[in-house]
């Protein structure tokens, strides 16, 4: 499943809500003060954190890639985020890296990391494993996307990058 953030939507809810194409009252409070608004087609859901400005897309299904409306995604440096991860504890085993020419073949992960030491890729997608010894599939995109095996995944991999606990 897709998610991807988006920053600068400011702190007043009316001026953000419009920005996510939504009402105002079908934001919804949520754990961590963020608001948060399931949509059914495209289904997903947007979770908005007033105080920071930024907002989160979660599609509720493969085809849901993009957000019913067009805003420009936070990128993600796939280095510094693979070092983020890596300190909340989650360590790609596998992976093959994204070039302007394609996929790498795949590559243990100390192998990819030292990789994508030598030059940043636009991409990595792998098999990740957490300090609790679960296991996923996600891709992480610099255009600011991560995929996940499901919306619940996508969203935790991309509120570590991002500083944020999922609540």
């Amino acid at each position: 499943m897709p998610a991807f953030l988006v920053c600068g939507l400011g702190c007043d809810l009316e001026v953000a809500a419009a920005n996510l194409g939504l009402a105002p009252q079908m934001l919804r409070p949520f754990a961590d003060q963020s608001l948060q608004a399931e949509l059914p087609d495209p289904q997903g859901r947007w979770r908005y954190w007033p105080s920071t400005g930024m907002a989160m897309w979660s599609g509720g299904n493969a085809e849901a890639e993009t957000a019913p409306i067009s805003l420009r995604r936070a990128r993600i440096e796939v280095v510094p985020a693979m070092d983020l991860l890596l300190r909340a504890g989650f360590f790609c085993t596998e992976m093959s890296l994204l070039r302007s020419a394609g996929w790498s073949a795949p590559l243990d992960g100390r192998a990819g990391l030292c990789e994508m030491a030598r030059r940043e890729p636009l991409g990595v997608s792998g098999w990740w494993i957490d300090d609790r010894g679960d296991s996923a599939r996600v891709e992480i995109f610099a255009d600011g996307t991560i995929w996940g095996e499901s919306a619940l995944i996508a969203e935790r991999w991309l509120l570590t990058i991002a500083g944020r606990e999922l609540a």
